[in-house]
């Protein structure tokens, strides 16, 4: 069985594959519900659950994130064997075994809101919906977490691991801003707008602004998937690198032995002796 560096510099297109399989997904459900003329409230820009309510959308929008689901457990395990191969400390590796356990779990919402519409299973959608982005948001900002501290640990500081750290910790924190607005805050706004009794849909202004977070926190977290594959591709390229140069390395020893053979006072009649 290959190890795990050898695992993602194999397979360090999946996190990719993940985030091309989430876009069309996204593009032909939403294409569809346009062209179908859909009109749910009034909205003008749906959330991302009513482009998958009603065929034939929905055959898109269930295959779509099954596959997803799927390569998504496939990328966090790939995930869980490149951090337990450079985290040491064994709190760090318990960390990483729960983030995988979430991410299986996560995953399993997804499935779950995917073959439950928002329009029959409205109640038990909204709970899957609300638990896959709540554990994915919690699970991506414990890797996080994991990267600071490998950070840390490298002397010399690692300008390409330094670049991903930062690239996902924007990423984390415009995700927890989008939920944050897609959840708590969108809903008490429209509270507070019509009272306690209104209608989720009573203003259809409020209620497209609430979609778009949700869009958008959708496109952070699929982008903070696919950004794995940057750190999974710098190790493959330095991984062939080192190769490379240890390669000619052992080309390169004869050679030496002999200049410094012949650089002694016996390598050199030695030498002679040979060519005579």
């Amino acid at each position: 069985m290959r190890n795990s560096v050898e695992l993602v510099q194999t397979y360090w297109w999946l996190p990719l594959l993940g985030v091309c399989v989430a876009s069309v997904t996204l593009v032909t459900t939403f294409s569809l519900y346009y062209s179908q003329n859909r009109d749910y409230g009034g909205l003008k820009f749906p959330y991302i659950s009513d482009t998958g309510r009603k065929y034939p959308e929905k055959y898109i929008f269930v295959v779509g994130l099954v596959i997803l689901a799927l390569l998504s457990i496939l990328g966090h395990w790939l995930v869980s064997r490149w951090l337990k191969h450079y985290l040491t400390r064994s709190n760090t590796k318990i960390i990483v075994n729960i983030g995988f356990g979430m991410a299986i779990l996560a995953n399993i919402c997804l499935i779950l809101l995917a073959g439950f519409d928002n329009g029959e299973y409205e109640t038990f959608h909204d709970i899957a919906a609300g638990g896959f982005f709540l554990i994915s948001l919690v699970l991506n900002t414990s890797y996080l977490y994991l990267l600071f501290h490998r950070k840390r640990s490298i002397t010399p500081p690692d300008p390409i691991l330094r670049t991903s750290v930062r690239a996902k910790m924007v990423l984390v924190i415009l995700s927890w801003l989008g939920f944050l607005f897609f959840s708590p805050i969108g809903r008490a706004w429209a509270r507070a707008q019509y009272g306690s009794d209104h209608s989720f849909r009573s203003d259809t202004g409020i209620n497209e602004a609430i979609a778009a977070a949700e869009l958008l926190m959708a496109v952070f977290l699929m982008l903070f998937i696919g950004s794995w594959s940057y750190d999974f591709y710098n190790a493959k390229v330095l991984s062939e690198r080192l190769s490379r140069e240890a390669s000619v390395d052992v080309e390169d020893q004869p050679t030496r032995e002999v200049e410094e053979s012949a650089s002694t006072p016996q390598g050199s009649r030695a030498v002679v002796a040979t060519a005579v």
